[in-house]
């Protein structure tokens, strides 16, 4: 590889953007460079990403450290198996003689892995650096595969020996890598793990695991480098939707929210345009006039009072990401267009966690997504109350079209609008489709094939999304509740 003379200055000099580091290290690492190298690209400033440096704290117990892997077992039960047939019994010089290299072997086998083990155990640590910053392509996204870069302490391997290391996380296992350490290096080595998160919420790395090991797989020192005082919690957004041809809605009006009946814009002249007429004579550049012989008139940009307030309430679960991301995008572009914005979710809990703006919004969708909601029309009564005492005509509900089959979005998606119908308020439902059921053999039919043999396939009738969607667009024609359905 040949590395930009031009990009290794500029990475030196501290002038290099984030996405020429991030590629810089990304290629180091592919062909084993990272050395010196490194510590010069990672040098970036605190506002623009986030690093833990973990020291952990060792948690094993004595069962989990003095570990026989299963095919140390089986050599075990063959040695004992020659042993007491062969080498006592038959009194047989070469069974006698195989299994006393093959027990020497795994003695030492078993001696070296508690010894090496202990070792690596007593100076082991880690710190993690995230390849984002603040711009957005560089935000983990969820269920796409993300990289982090993973920092270890030297560590020092005999031949045929290995440590196996995989991150662990508090509330439940992504897919992620299990890194495998081989040889000797006397400096700090640099792993980059590859992770794909299927869900949004904040992502908490409470532990490593670690095993040393032979490359045989009979012995293994197991233990785990706590983190959970200083936890690396890696944000994990719902992607981004386009919600520009939605209809912008407003759900309360008070006076002095009208727009102006303005002839002409009201704001401060911040470009020139051609003349026309209307402009009259003291917008004319007179200075250009008289340089150039031509009419050219300052123009004054366009102004506008916010309309109302617009209350948004999603019905996203847990796996159902488009649902949050399309609201988060809506919301984002009426803050573009200075409307007051009151936003909600399922599992906020209180009034006092509704959200004001998108980035108090994007906080309380990832804070939400592990809590249970215990009743979501209490949630969306807490979002009226936020909104008081202003009159609320309408609002804006995100809900899924697809969904697990537990969870029924469409009839949370029905009981909300009743109970918005009964308050007198007009529900505008947004139904955003996506694959919400999350991707575990659990959810598949024919996941378990022996209970399908003995116990047979589930007879229970099946409703299929397109016929529950059809009665659900039913339902709300006859109660005259206004569905967009976003492509």
């Amino acid at each position: 590889m040949i590395l930009s003379k031009k990009l290794a200055r500029s990475i030196e000099s501290g002038r290099a953007t984030e996405k020429h580091r991030f590629r810089y290290i990304n290629e180091l690492i592919r062909i084993g460079m990272l050395q010196d190298q490194l510590a010069t690209a990672n040098a970036r400033p605190e506002t623009a990403s986030t690093s833990a440096q973990v020291q952990g704290e060792i948690r094993s117990s004595f069962v989990n450290s003095l570990a026989i892997r299963w095919r140390g077992y089986i050599l075990t039960a063959f040695l004992l198996y020659v042993i007491f047939s062969f080498a006592i019994e038959q009194s047989d010089v070469l069974a006698t003689v195989i299994a006393s290299c093959l027990g020497i072997l795994l003695l030492l086998i078993f001696l070296i892995t508690q010894i090496q083990g202990r070792k690596i155990r007593s100076s082991f640590d880690i710190s993690l650096k995230e390849a984002q910053s603040a711009q957005s392509d560089f935000c983990f996204f969820s269920k796409e595969t993300s990289h982090l870069i993973i920092r270890t302490s030297p560590v020092s391997l005999m031949p045929f020996f290995q440590l196996e290391a995989n991150l662990c996380f508090r509330n439940e296992e992504p897919d992620r890598s299990t890194h495998i350490l081989i040889g000797r290096n006397p400096k700090e080595r640099y792993l980059k793990e590859h992770i794909r998160f299927p869900h949004r919420g904040y992502w908490v790395v409470d532990a490593l695991n670690l095993a040393c090991g032979d490359q045989l797989g009979l012995a293994g020192f197991k233990w785990q480098l706590d983190l959970s005082k200083n936890p690396f919690v890696i944000p994990v957004n719902p992607p981004s939707l386009n919600t520009d041809l939605l209809p912008v809605i407003s759900s309360t009006y008070k006076s002095g929210d009208q727009l102006a009946q303005q002839t002409e814009p009201r704001g401060d002249y911040f470009d020139i345009k051609a003349y026309h007429p209307s402009d009259g004579a003291r917008r004319i550049l007179w200075k250009i006039f008289a340089k150039k012989g031509e009419l050219v008139s300052r123009q004054a940009e366009k102004s506008m009072d916010p309309e109302g307030q617009t209350l948004i309430f999603s019905l996203a679960e847990k796996y159902q990401d488009e649902v949050a991301g399309a609201a988060l995008s809506y919301l984002r572009r009426l803050e573009k267009l200075d409307i007051n914005v009151f936003f909600g979710c399922l599992g906020m809990g209180n009034v006092e966690q509704v959200a004001t703006s998108s980035a108090s919004a994007l906080d309380l969708i990832l804070r939400s997504v592990w809590k249970e909601s215990e009743s979501f029309i209490e949630e969306v009564s807490c979002l009226i109350k936020a909104a008081a005492p202003a009159y609320i005509e309408r609002i804006a509900i995100f809900a899924g079209i697809d969904g697990v089959e537990d969870s029924l979005p469409l009839e949370k998606a029905i009981e909300t609008a009743a109970y918005l119908s009964s308050k007198n308020i007009v529900p505008v439902l947004f139904m955003v489709p996506g694959d919400s059921t999350p991707a575990s053999p659990a959810n598949n039919s024919m996941s378990n094939p022996i209970q399908n043999f003995f116990f047979g396939a589930s007879r229970s009738p099946k409703v299929s999304p397109g016929e529950r969607f059809n009665v659900f667009l039913k339902n709300c024609a006859s109660n005259g509740w206004e569905v967009i359905i976003l492509d």
